[in-house]
């Protein structure tokens, strides 16, 4: 399907190429369904809802959108974090059907600390410090507007933080 899309993308861009260098006007009509398809494109192979989660793993749990740092921070996998009081899962969108795929899994009881920092030059997000020194980085802007939610699904106590 993803590839019909961007087959579709394409062939209504040629044409109105063509039009515009044959008939010298640019046909805006098909503006609008080159993004129309864009946007199907973008959904077809990067929205991961929390109701595709919950269908795979068979429970509600707490998950927001968020990008998955590679290990050279240069390459973000589109996806979304699950967070239960057992493991905290990464998730991609497998099909254009919506099926979806665990990318990076760990125990809740591995990781020693986060930190709600920039994990690279444009994202911000949680850097997860796990037991033996590792690091990893998720981007996500949700999660620090929903510190308390995230903190409750990893099943830790309450923070008392103090405005300085």
């Amino acid at each position: 399907m993803k590839r019909f899309l961007l087959f579709i993308i394409l062939a209504l861009f040629g044409w109105m190429l063509y039009l515009l260098n044959t008939e010298g006007r640019l046909y805006l009509p098909f503006l609008p369904a080159i993004l129309a398809v864009f946007a199907l494109y973008y959904i077809a192979s990067n929205v991961v809802t929390s109701k595709m989660i919950a269908k795979a793993r068979g429970e509600e749990v707490f998950a927001v959108k968020a990008n998955m740092a590679g290990s050279d921070n240069t390459e973000l996998l589109v996806g979304a974090l699950a967070v239960t009081p057992g493991d905290i899962t990464f998730y991609v969108r497998e099909g254009w059907k919506g099926g979806v795929r665990k990318v990076w899994s760990c125990a809740t009881k591995d990781v020693e600390q986060y930190s709600l920092e920039r994990i690279n030059d444009r994202h911000r997000g949680v850097v997860f410090t796990l037991s033996g020194e590792e690091v990893v980085k998720i981007g996500s802007s949700q999660i620090s507007k929903r510190e308390k939610d995230f903190r409750k699904a990893l099943g830790w106590p309450e923070e008392d933080r103090k405005e300085e």
